[in-house]
Formats: structure tokens, sequence, C-alpha cells
């Protein structure tokens, strides 16, 4: 959804104009792309690496989770701020943006909410030796 999201908006900051210069010429702007993309590269990292661990018939568990929770944390953070780089124009129904901000929020609530997962993730680092 991230990747589809930066891709739009990329899209539109080269055809819109502003100030009399193209959105993505103003510097502000590409840094809330920059941000989005670094850490949509960030989440596929952590899911290549638990894709890796299934693979190889190893525990894939906390890597699993840590993939969820990070990749669910993104797309709740940078979705709204990919739709606002659109202004208005990124609320009409031709765009994804509401819908991905929903199934963004639901992602954190199955397979494993994400608190339940970070309590896993704890305990383990809090379990006596």
């Amino acid at each position: 959804m991230v990747r589809k999201a930066i891709e739009i908006a990329a899209d539109y900051g080269r055809k819109r104009t502003t100030f009399g210069k193209r959105l993505g010429e103003h510097q502000g702007w590409r840094w809330s792309l920059g941000d989005a993309d670094v850490d949509l590269t960030a989440a596929q990292q952590l899911v290549a690496h638990a894709v890796e661990l299934i693979d190889n018939g190893e525990d894939s568990q906390f890597a699993a989770a840590k993939a969820k929770i990070f990749a669910t944390r993104l797309a709740e953070q940078h979705l709204p701020k990919l739709a606002q780089l659109m202004g208005a124009e990124g609320l009409q129904d031709q765009y994804p943006f509401g819908r991905h901000l929903v199934a963004a929020r639901v992602a954190g609530f199955v397979y494993g909410s994400t608190e339940m997962l970070l309590e896993r993730l704890t305990l383990k680092h809090t379990k006596p030796a």
C-alpha cells in the first residue's frame, strides 16, 4: 500500500504546479516521499529476513512479528502523509488513500495485534536466563 501511495504521490508531484513550479521541486514535499521510501525499504528488509528464516526451516516467529509490527506502523504513519502531499485531490475516490488507511489500521488487529506481538517480543527479553 505504501509503495503504491509513493508512486501515486510522486506522479502527482511531477504534474501539479504550485507557486510557479511543480510540487516535486519543493524540497519539503520531496522529503515526505523520501521518508516513506526509507521506511518502506526497512520494512522490506525485515520481511525478507523472516522469509529467509522460513525458507531455511528456522524459527521465524520473532522475525515475522517484528516485520509485521514495523510494516503496520509504517503504513499507519506514512499513508496519511502521502495522501496529504496531494491535498484535497488525494481524497477523491479514484485514489486508494482512504481505503489503504482503513486497511492499514485493520492490519494492526489481525494475525496478532501489535500489542500482543510486542508482549511476546518483550517476554523473550525479560525471562530469567
